[in-house]
């Protein structure tokens, strides 16, 4: 193609000025540009919504906010409801929790030792009830050591009825120190209060009064050293008194 002058050029641009589509041409392209425009319109004449959107955006970190803030309000109350006592308004949050967190022991010594200190935990809210002066939940203290003990005797019951004699005698011997201190702590707190501890019969005194009656006999057949022979003196004693937790801790171990 040859050079163009200027004055060509500009000429040439005004004839492409004067050109316009031919009809069928505008026919062709208004066909394929209207089911394009109608697929954008709601059924209702309007604009359908972007299927992304800022306030979509916006709404969905408004609720993301809001559950953040609702955990945040659980887990505090959870955490202040550690300090609550029997009779407090939290004191039941408190209880779910400790059952939450029993639920996911496996049952066995794990689970018992638990149970102990939330006895040990119920005498301890029982003694903050007594130095803070709140009568009106005095009550509802002695209930909470009362059941709480009452389940954790039925617990160590059904574990050493569960076991074999010599199983069931370690078991026993396990249990009986950590039942006698909370024993001692519980006269101690009633005392304090002018009462007596009265607990109803859970079966566990009796299985304990089996086992040191049994245990006895079998060490009685045996060759004890001197030590022993006097451990031995002891617990017949407490078992004479009916304290059978101090006579199984008393009885000596080397029964040959």
């Amino acid at each position: 193609m040859a050079n163009l002058t200027e004055k060509e050029i500009i000429n040439k641009l005004k004839e492409l000025k004067g050109i316009r589509p031919s009809t069928e041409w505008v026919l062709n392209t208004r066909a394929g540009f209207l089911p394009a425009r109608n697929a954008l319109h709601s059924n209702a004449g309007g604009y359908e919504k972007p299927k992304f959107s800022f306030l979509e955006l916006f709404s969905f970190r408004r609720v993301l906010s809001a559950s953040l803030v609702l955990v945040l309000i659980a887990v505090s109350t959870v955490l202040v409801s550690d300090n609550s006592l029997p009779g407090d308004s939290l004191y039941a949050v408190k209880k779910m929790k400790e059952k939450f967190q029993a639920s996911m022991l496996a049952s066995g010594d794990e689970k018992t030792n638990f149970q102990l200190k939330l006895v040990d935990d119920r005498l301890n809210d029982l003694n903050k009830i007594t130095d803070q002066n709140k009568t009106r939940s005095l009550a509802v203290g002695i209930e909470e050591v009362k059941t709480t003990k009452a389940e954790v005797k039925k617990d160590i019951l059904n574990s050493i009825q569960g076991k074999g004699k010599k199983e069931a005698v370690e078991l026993a011997k396990k249990f009986a120190p950590v039942l006698k201190e909370i024993d001692a702590k519980q006269t101690e707190a009633y005392a304090s209060l002018g009462i007596e501890p009265k607990e109803e019969n859970s079966g566990l005194e009796a299985q304990y009064k089996t086992i040191v009656e049994s245990e006895i006999k079998y060490l009685k057949t045996c060759t004890l050293s001197e030590e022993s022979s006097s451990a031995l003196k002891s617990a017949i004693d407490y078992y004479e008194s009916g304290d059978y937790l101090s006579a199984l801790i008393s009885l000596p171990k080397d029964g040959n």
